[in-house]
């Protein structure tokens, strides 16, 4: 019996030795160079490589998925479909690099697909403008140690697959005060989670002829109600939940979602061009267009 089971472990283990060559293409890995994803330096280079470009050019990351109500007591409801896609670029020093990104992410009709500018909310039975979330500078440092951030981005490895990680906590001031703006906004503070995943191959990013690491993309998001919906002091919110991948190039998105985006948010299909650590976030738009309303203009 052992060793009928040692042929057969010997088998399945040729088998997929077998299909792993295969699938590899002829010369990978011939310009390659180690990595150990504890050193602090490996690591951000890989990190940076998964979510974006080592070499600087733009790496898009388009995502999709549904929004969802989530209101203690009541059955969610789905709101929304959504798509997203995200835009970055690295400029590399001696210190590590700055992570310069803009963004975007369209609420659609949860059955056409399309991308909506009005919308009949069901809970309140009131027609809403929709604002769709754009941030034009979504921009960050990451050092080789050192600073505010920790010196290793969190990651997990399994048999050749490596997937870093972020779970992100948010709670502080609103953007929007309840005194005034009450019809927007339902707490003082600003509070929510977003959990990302990129997941590669340890083989790309050890790759010196990639820039970019093929990846592939999840974001859940845990927030409140967006303003625009004037949900008000209504209990619950949303989850948003989205999976995606890396794009070779911005024109493989979606040709429905590459055309809107032509037409209406040309410059959310490169990445920032100065490079500058400021950030903008739609609450600022959001803001300005509720003042502007109530002005008059």
């Amino acid at each position: 019996m052992r060793r009928r089971i040692t042929s057969r472990r010997a088998f399945i283990v040729s088998a997929v030795a077998g299909g792993l060559a295969a699938s590899v293409p002829a010369g990978a890995g011939a310009n390659r160079r180690p990595l150990d994803l504890d050193d602090p330096r490996d690591n951000l280079d890989a990190y940076i490589k998964a979510r974006s470009d080592v070499s600087g050019a733009d790496a898009p990351l388009w995502s999709t998925g549904n929004a969802w109500s989530y209101i203690p007591g009541q059955r969610s409801k789905l709101l929304f479909r959504t798509t997203g896609l995200a835009i970055s670029r690295t400029v590399r020093d001696d210190g590590g690099y700055t992570w310069l990104n803009r963004e975007c992410l369209y609420f659609q009709d949860p059955e056409t697909g399309e991308v909506i500018d009005r919308w009949i909310n069901p809970f309140t039975e009131r027609e809403v403008q929709v604002f769709h979330i754009r941030n034009i500078h979504v921009n960050s440092r990451f050092d080789y140690g050192g600073g505010s951030r920790p010196p290793l981005q969190p990651y997990m490895e399994h048999m050749g697959d490596v997937t870093f990680y972020s779970d992100l906590m948010f709670f502080g001031p609103s953007p929007l005060s309840m005194e005034d703006y009450p019809a927007y906004v339902g707490s003082p503070y600003y509070q929510g989670a977003s959990v990302y995943n990129h997941h590669v191959r340890r083989a790309d990013l050890e790759n010196l002829d990639l820039g970019a690491a093929p990846a592939i993309v999840s974001w859940v998001s845990n927030r409140q109600w967006a303003p625009w919906m004037e949900m008000g002091s209504w209990a619950g919110g949303m989850v948003i939940s989205t999976r995606g991948k890396k794009l070779a190039k911005v024109s493989d998105l979606p040709a429905d979602i590459l055309d809107y985006m032509e037409r209406n948010d040309p410059e959310y299909l490169r990445s920032p061009e100065e490079v500058t650590r400021d950030t903008t976030s739609f609450y600022e738009e959001f803001k300005k267009y509720v003042d502007e309303k109530r002005a008059g203009q």
